[in-house]
């Protein structure tokens, strides 16, 4: 079995339901402290609605233009039977690969998403992997361009040993796009 991976939208269709779900939920809440307290209640309910939608918000826009960044002209070909793969970065030539070859993952997620309860906050299905290649370069898969980076790893057979888990609470990208 082999599989494309590339970005086509900037945005997809996912993305903005999380963000339309968490405004409906608040504003849900809103109606109900409305509800609830009277008019004058107002007053309190919008500044903390308008809190919690850009405490979600803001941290998801950010980090999801860092990944589209940082994989926007990517492609990944993955041969699942042969274990073999093809990263191509931009305009740089192709580089095929072995999974056998690869030296080491580190494979930075959420606490969420380690622990297979993502979905308290928008951003805890984002991750990314910084794979170690014997010839002193890197290839760099976000969950943009993989949308599930555990099945990628498990089907190219790559060796449990050698792949770092890194939770964390926000998963945003620790290096520049020069460094890729």
């Amino acid at each position: 079995m082999t599989q494309e991976y590339i970005i086509k939208k900037k945005y997809c269709r996912k993305d903005l339901s999380g963000i339309l779900a968490l405004s409906i939920i608040l504003t849900l809440g809103l109606l109900l402290l409305v509800y609830m307290k009277g008019p004058d209640s107002i007053r309190i309910g919008i500044p903390v609605f308008l809190f919690f939608l850009l405490i979600q918000i803001i941290p998801f826009l950010l980090l999801h233009d860092g990944y589209y960044d940082a994989n926007r002209s990517d492609s990944l070909l993955c041969d699942y039977e042969n274990k073999i793969l093809t990263y191509c970065h931009g305009n740089e030539p192709p580089i095929t690969l072995k999974a056998i070859d690869i030296s080491r993952v580190k494979y930075y997620l959420s606490y969420a998403a380690n622990n297979k309860n993502p979905g308290r906050f928008l951003w805890d299905r984002y991750s990314y992997c910084d794979i170690e290649i014997p010839n002193d370069k890197s290839l760099f898969i976000t969950s943009l361009l993989v949308p599930d980076i555990n099945f990628f790893l498990s089907n190219m057979n790559i060796d449990p040993k050698i792949i770092e888990k890194k939770p964390g609470f926000y998963s945003s990208i620790t290096k520049s796009s020069s460094d890729w």
